[in-house]
Formats: C-alpha cells, structure tokens, sequence
C-alpha cells in the first residue's frame, strides 16, 4: 500500500490556516485547530509544504529506502532533473554528477533526454489527432482538442481527482521522468541486461505519488527531492564542492535541458512546433491552472488546440526546488546551461533518439479517482453561516481569513466535516469583544463584592484584636505580677534601711513602668499624626540621638543613600519608635566588638523609600521566625524584653501602608527591612538634609 506523500507535522501546526489558503484543491481539514492533510483529495502538489512557516507540513522521505537499496548489488541509475542547475548553484553541474556516483549509483543520466522522448510522442499524437480529426485513448474515450499537457504529476492528480470530467483533454503521454525510465528499461531489455534500480532526483514532491500510480508502477522505483540528496551526502560526509566534477552518461540530450522553464515542453519540440502553431498556450501557477479547469467544466470554449500547463511556474519554481535565487537568477542557470552543452545550431533542435524505440511505449491511460463530496442544500448553507452571525448577506464578509475565498466555500467545508466554524475571524473577535465586555460587567461586581468584602474584613479584624486584648491582659497579668511580686517580697526590709532591697524594689517597680509604657504605645498605634519629614535627614536625627543615649560601646553606622534623600509623609513620633525597637533589639544583638549598619535606599520603580538595620550577631532560628511578631514573644533574657517591641513595630509599619521584612541566618546576623510609600501629598519631590524643628511634642524633620 503507497504511503502518503504529503502530511502534517503533530503538535506543530498552529491556527495560521495558510495551508487552507494556499491549497489550490483545499485538501485540508481542520480538526481542533490542527490542520490536516486529506491524502483521498490531495494531489501532492507540495503548495502546503512551500508555505507552511511552522514546517508542519512535510513529505515522505525515502533516503533509508534509496540507501538501503543502494547498498544491494542491483545496478543503479540516478536520473537527474534539468533543473538541477537551479537548485545546487554553488556548485559545478559536474560535480553534482560525481556526488550521485560517491552515493552508490553506477550511472547518472539526465531526465532531459526523457523530454525529447516526449516531445516526439507529442508530436506524434497531435499529428494523428490533426489527420484523423479526433483520436481515442487508451480509456476508449474520444480525444478532443483542446489538449491539455500531462507531463506534470499535480495536473494529472487535479483532473483524476478534482476533475474526471477534463481526463478526456490530457495528452496520453508520460511525464519526461516515466518516458526515460521506460527507455532505460526498454534498453536493458534488448540487451537481456537485469532490470536497473531507478531513481528519479528532483524539485517536486508530486512524482513521489506518480510512482505509485496504478498505470506506472513499476517504471521508476523511488523519488528523491534535491533536499534529500543533500541530506543523503551530509550524512555520507560528502562535500560536493571539493568532488572533481564527473560527466553524465548517456544517453545525452541537447535542447531538451531548457523543459524546466515556462513553455519547456513546447520548447523541447524545437521546430516541431510548427505543426500546431499557433494554436497552443501556456498555463502555469496554481490559481491559473484552476481556473482554466473550471471553464473548461463549465463548458466554455477555449480557442487553442495545446495547452503547455504547470501548477508551478515551471520546474525550477518547483516546492522544494532547495534554492534561495530569485526566479529569474534560477531561470538563467538553467539557459546557460543549455547554452554551455548544446552548439548554436542545435537550439533549434534535439538530437533523435534511438530510431527504433516505440514511441508507443510512452502512451498511458488516467483512471478518475473522484471522491463523492457531500453537497448541502442551500437551507444548511444558511444554518452554517447563522452559527457565526452571517444572518444576513451583507454579513458574508469573505475575508479569506479562514483560507476559503467566500464564507459559502468555509459553510460548505464545515458541511463535508473538512473546516470548524470556529475558524472565522470576524466572529471570534466579535465574541471576544462580547467575553471583554462580560469581562468587565464581572470586574465591576466583583468590585462591589470587594467593597463589601473591605467591610466584613473590618469587622473580622476588630473581633481579631478583641481576641489579642483578652490574650495581651493575660500576658499583662503574667509579665507585672513577677515583678510586683518581688517588690512585696522586698517591702518588709525597707523598715530596715537595707538599701541593696531598696534597689531591688525600685529595679522591678521600673520594670512595671515599662511594660506598662510599651502597652500605652502598642495601644496608640491606630492614630497617626503624618507630617511631611525628609526621609534621609529624618532617619539620621533618630541614629544621632538614639547614639547619645547607648549604654554599651557598640559601633553604629549610618549610610545614607543620596537616591533616598525623598520628602514622605509619616507620623514622625510613632516611625522613632520603630526605629529605636529595632536599634535596641541590633544592639542586644551584638558583643562590645559587632557592629550595626543602618541605610536607607530608594527604589525607582515602586517609588518607595526603605531603611534597613543589620547586625552581626548570633541571629535568629527559622523556628523563632515566624513567632517574631506574636505579642510577648522574646528571645532575650528573662528580664530583659517585654516582647511587645516588634509587634508594635510591626503595626505601625502597616498602618503607614508599608511593610517590614525579617532576614535572619543563625550565625550570620540579622537583617530588617522598613519599607514606606512616597505619601508627597502636598510635599516636594526632592529635599536636601534639613534641621529639626518642633511642632508640639513631636520631632519634625524638615
């Protein structure tokens, strides 16, 4: 059973539809945006491969085959297309001959020759056509002008496939590729040599399906493209360019070698043409070649009696012709070519073949291969269109988009199960556009839902802190009944005069006064009195004074970012207090030799302010982390912390909407972070260092 010539890539086709577009029989379905390949409708034509971007259409590769058979003791014969020239430009033609022998092919010969073969036959056909007025096929069917060219596979997969009704206008005659490997083996047969192992070397992709047709099986055994030539002496290690160039063998060509430029079947025929001139034309390119097609379906008369006709725009445009040369740069390969092997005076025409060769044996019969598409009915027409709101004629916009030419031709693919509706563009933007819209309804009630949310939240929060409050007096309760208990312990001996007892009682009674202090600021942090204070100048004061106040001989630097040197608004007294709980709790941190660092940044992207206090001390475990902002958790000495310092840090931090970040490493030292919004409402952007000036009771940086 034939393998399918052309097929697509899985994962890599995309929702680009250009394969719909470009195919010229729309021999594609689309199924959950993958677009395949129909092998029952496609003519192997390669329009798919030459324009697929994403390389998701590709075609059956025979090199393990070809080398496989290479390495038999079969003689072998490498037939290479004309335009062969076109493609392998960087080298000698020579040479490319040598690189086929290096592979294993014990002759090379060109497909040129197979031309002129069909020239004759051409001519022959037409001549009996002309003196009998009407011919007969090998089908039985009555040949009529005008007579359409069947050298090129594609048209005679279109008309077998797409177009039974035109098989009665091809020329019975094989392709230049079919009439040489019949000569070849007509060859051998006289000389009672074994049959060669054939193999055809080429631009095209549809003569890998033209071996496997039913009525030229057998003639030429593989097809290779000149992509997979190259491939084969990559992997053989062959550098064509450094091969000293080989000569072909026979038989030899002459102006043959021009059939793979526009009109090059006509043009192989030299003076022969004569015979029907000047009624012949020449169709190429896909979109030409369908229309013609279709008028002659139609019924409508065209004045010519042979019509020279391509998918492409001649062999050297052929889908994997491997040549980045402009067209016209790969048809002057091929004419100088020509010019260089052929003398002047045989231009004009070919060398005859062999005189006794039967140009019968180049005849050939086309089976049709139609296959029964369903045709819907006008009404499932209308009921299509409807479900991508073409309600209405007007709404048929035939933006191609789809890669069908009207909305009806998409309505009729999406009938035969081949398209989706989903591929029209207009109608998915306008459901998008429907989705955006619904979109934003949503946003706006989830906006309401957010509000109510902020609402329930606010109530969740003050039972939250009704809950800490029962949990702070209990704390309270714990922390001030120590020290009172040591003072009534000690309260008998002040009778005494015993001063070490009064020291006592006074320690402890401070002690008291403290707790009772931090709980008097953990319960003022709801109200915040901003003013406007410059953020550098600001964070220096609170080091300076907090330096005139230390106990212990423990270095403090200060790296004031000049980027930071930003006016903000904040509650001076409440930040000081921040600030000077983190500078106790660095100090506490460190021995008489560490050192605390405190420096202040600016970030230009958030356009917020920081302040970041480190120390090298011992740091803090993973484990006491996360508990850092628990009220009356510490991690210093009975005695020595109430643990209300961070929490209380931590909640006015958040009430000036900004965030305090921990980073401890046992061994390594800590790190915290303050982070502040630029708040510059009615404040100026940049200010320089400034003197501090009172306002009521607080400390006011301007």
């Amino acid at each position: 059973m034939a393998q399918q010539v052309v097929y697509t890539v899985l994962d890599q086709c995309r929702r680009c539809y250009h394969c719909v577009r470009e195919c010229p029989v729309k021999a594609i379905k689309v199924e959950e945006g993958q677009a395949w390949v129909i092998e029952e409708l496609c003519i192997s034509c390669g329009t798919c491969v030459r324009n697929c971007q994403l390389r998701a259409k590709t075609y059956l590769n025979v090199v393990p085959e070809c080398e496989k058979e290479l390495g038999a003791s079969r003689h072998s014969v490498a037939m290479l297309a004309p335009s062969f020239v076109a493609s392998f430009t960087e080298v000698q033609p020579g040479q490319v001959v040598a690189a086929l022998k290096r592979l294993g092919f014990d002759q090379v010969v060109e497909v040129a020759y197979g031309a002129e073969l069909t020239a004759l036959a051409y001519e022959q056909f037409i001549n009996e056509v002309m003196n009998n007025g009407a011919g007969a096929n090998q089908n039985g069917h009555t040949q009529r002008p005008p007579f359409l060219s069947s050298a090129c596979p594609a048209i005679v997969n279109l008309a077998q496939i797409h177009y039974p009704q035109l098989l009665e206008h091809l020329v019975p005659i094989v392709s230049p590729m079919v009439a040489l490997a019949r000569f070849l083996r007509w060859r051998a047969d006289r000389s009672e040599e074994p049959q060669p192992f054939v193999v055809f070397v080429g631009p095209c992709v549809a003569k890998k399906s033209e071996v496997d047709d039913p009525n030229l099986r057998g003639d030429v055994d593989l097809v290779l493209t000149f992509a997979e030539l190259r491939q084969m002496c990559e992997e053989k290690d062959i550098d064509i360019e450094a091969l000293q160039p080989a000569e072909f063998d026979p038989p030899h060509p002459s102006v043959a070698r021009i059939f793979p430029l526009s009109g090059g079947l006509l043009r192989s025929t030299g003076e022969r043409t004569d015979l029907i001139n000047p009624d012949f034309e020449v169709v190429e390119g896909k979109n030409d070649v369908v229309e013609l097609f279709d008028s002659l379906t139609n019924g409508e008369s065209v004045d010519t009696s042979l019509v020279d006709i391509l998918l492409c725009e001649g062999c050297i445009a052929g889908p994997v012709i491997d040549s980045d040369l402009p067209y016209i740069k790969r048809r002057e390969q091929v004419v100088n070519y020509t010019r260089s092997t052929v003398g002047s005076s045989e231009l004009r025409r070919g060398s005859p073949p062999e005189s006794c060769f039967p140009l019968e044996h180049l005849r050939r019969t086309f089976e049709p291969q139609a296959q029964h598409l369903a045709v819907p009915s006008e009404e499932e027409i209308r009921s299509i269109l409807q479900r991508v709101g073409k309600s209405e004629p007007e709404d048929e916009l035939n933006c191609g988009a789809c890669g069908y030419g009207t909305c009806r031709d998409k309505a009729v693919a999406v009938h035969r199960g081949l398209a989706e509706a989903e591929m029209c563009l207009p109608y998915m933007l306008e459901k998008m556009q429907e989705t955006v819209k619904q979109l934003e309804e949503s946003y706006e009630e989830l906006h309401e839902m957010y509000h109510e949310l902020q609402e329930t939240q606010k109530e969740l929060v003050q039972a939250e802190k009704m809950s800490s409050l029962g949990q702070i007096a209990a704390g309270v309760a714990h922390e001030i009944n120590n020290p009172l208990s040591g003072i009534l312990l000690h309260v008998d001996q002040v009778e005494r005069n015993d001063d070490q007892h009064v020291q006592t009682i006074r320690k402890e009674a401070a002690r008291c006064k403290d707790i009772v202090q931090n709980l008097l600021n953990f319960a003022r942090q709801s109200r915040l009195r901003k003013q406007p204070v410059g953020w550098n100048s600001y964070v220096q004061q609170v080091v300076e004074q907090y330096r005139g106040q230390m106990s212990k001989q423990v270095e403090v630097e200060l790296d004031l970012h000049a980027s930071a040197d930003r006016q903000i608004q904040l509650d001076p007294e409440q930040m000081k207090r921040v600030l000077t709980n983190l500078l106790d709790n660095a100090v506490d941190a460190v021995d008489e030799s560490g050192r605390v660092t405190v420096a202040t940044h600016y970030n230009q992207y958030t356009k917020e302010v920081s302040v970041v206090v480190q120390d090298d001390g011992e740091g803090i475990s993973e484990e006491n982390q996360q508990r850092l902002f628990t009220p009356f958790f510490t991690t210093k000495e009975p005695g020595k912390g109430t643990g209300l310092g961070l929490p209380m840090a931590h909640g006015i931090v958040k009430m000036h909407r900004g965030d305090i970040e921990i980073d401890s490493e046992v061994g390594a030292g800590t790190e915290v972070k303050v982070t502040l919004p630029r708040d510059t409402e009615g404040a100026a952007a940049i200010v320089g260092a400034g003197e501090p000036r009172k306002e009521g009771s607080s400390d006011v940086i301007s």
